[in-house]
């Protein structure tokens, strides 16, 4: 039996891995659903155990991990007792980007069984804050209404609420949305990524300048707008996006591309430093690591790898057609890759299901158990 000093050291170390599964190129569904049903399994235990807090309210000695802000929050049970003026910011762990505030709220929503859809309705009464909106989109609630909402004073939640409507896929919602987009500047840039999401069409190109001119190259609808834009467009989109900031973040929008002519740069890229006779670096090169995972996210883990490991190997040839995971985007290829790539993989697979149905949450591939699919 594990003692209490075990049990909190090795639920810390699964909270920790959890972040380096995401990142990782070698995990996909089925590590990553086994992963979290042990990281479920021992943070239950020790809420029975009432273990995490000593009197002082801290976490526990011995954990000695940067994540023990974490822990210590997901083992408090969540006060919801005044629902009807609820805030979905108690959901926002401390210390934490919010990308890993979502995940992680996730987890605290399972251990503590709430009414979700019940709380987070409480927020979005009045307009809800940022955080209420990228919840309930990340967790695919649907049918939040804002009945206090007005647009014109609550522009810093507007994203947040646009992308709730459309990447929840509320296709009912157009008509508004529509009513914004004809207008110039940030929202009417907002409405128009919405309304493409929901289908409506756009000119990606000029969406993706309009949203570099805003600064907002990390955007989630980057890869969205180039898993959509037709094969003529994507050189263009992808020199502008190359131009912005650090260029190791910006490779990996090669892959998301789908196009296998850009497979020889990247092997060139990934294995520079070899070629050039570099001494063999302690740590990985950012660029090269990047370019490597771009390179496995067009062809799939074991082809990338063996392009890699073989700089004389001719490079596989595909038609013109994208290609992800190393397979042409026909019949079942989503299903197949979501269900079993990597994490890129099935992000990737997840932005192309999303824009044939329009009308489908998008699926998230780093939710609690591996997320949920919403099949194309």
């Amino acid at each position: 039996m594990l003692t209490d000093e075990m049990l909190l050291e090795r639920t810390g170390l699964l909270l920790s891995q959890r972040e380096v599964l995401l990142g990782s190129r070698y995990a996909g569904l089925q590590q990553l659903r086994e992963h979290d049903n042990r990281l479920l399994a021992g943070l239950r235990l020790l809420r029975r155990r009432g273990l995490g807090r000593t009197d002082t309210g801290e976490i526990a000695d011995g954990i000695g991990d940067s994540n023990s802000p974490w822990l210590d929050w997901l083992l408090t049970p969540l006060d919801a007792s005044s629902r009807d003026a609820w805030d979905a910011k108690a959901l926002h762990a401390p210390e934490a980007t919010l990308s890993q505030a979502l995940w992680l709220a996730a987890i605290k929503l399972a251990l503590d069984e709430l009414p979700l859809r019940q709380l987070l309705a409480s927020s979005a009464i009045g307009g809800g804050g940022e955080f209420c909106w990228q919840l309930a989109s990340y967790l695919a609630v649907p049918g939040l209404s804002t009945p206090g909402f007005d647009i014109g004073e609550g522009e810093q939640v507007v994203p947040a609420y646009f992308w709730y409507l459309a990447s929840t896929g509320q296709v009912a919602a157009k008509d508004r949305l529509l009513a914004h987009a004809g207008d110039a500047g940030p929202v009417a840039l907002q409405a128009k990524l919405a309304l493409y999401l929901l289908g409506q069409g756009g000119d990606e190109p000029r969406l993706l300048e309009q949203l570099l001119q805003q600064g907002l190259q990390d955007s989630d609808y980057v890869p969205l707008l180039l898993c959509g834009a037709p094969a003529q467009s994507k050189v263009a989109m992808l020199n502008l996006l190359l131009q912005t900031g650090a260029l190791p973040r910006r490779v990996g929008a090669l892959g998301y591309s789908g196009l296998s002519k850009f497979v020889p740069l990247l092997r060139d890229l990934a294995t520079q430093a070899e070629q050039e006779g570099q001494p063999e670096q302690t740590e990985p090169d950012e660029l090269a690591e990047a370019a490597a995972d771009a390179l496995c996210l067009l062809l799939g883990v074991e082809e990338g790898e063996r392009l890699l490991e073989t700089a004389a190997e001719p490079v596989p040839t595909f038609g013109p057609e994208p290609v992800l995971a190393g397979r042409p985007l026909e019949g079942d290829a989503l299903d197949v890759i979501w269900h079993g790539g990597n994490q890129a993989q099935r992000r990737a697979a997840a932005c192309h299901a999303k824009l044939r149905r329009p009308e489908l949450p998008l699926s998230r591939p780093d939710g609690l158990l591996g997320g949920q699919w919403h099949s194309c």
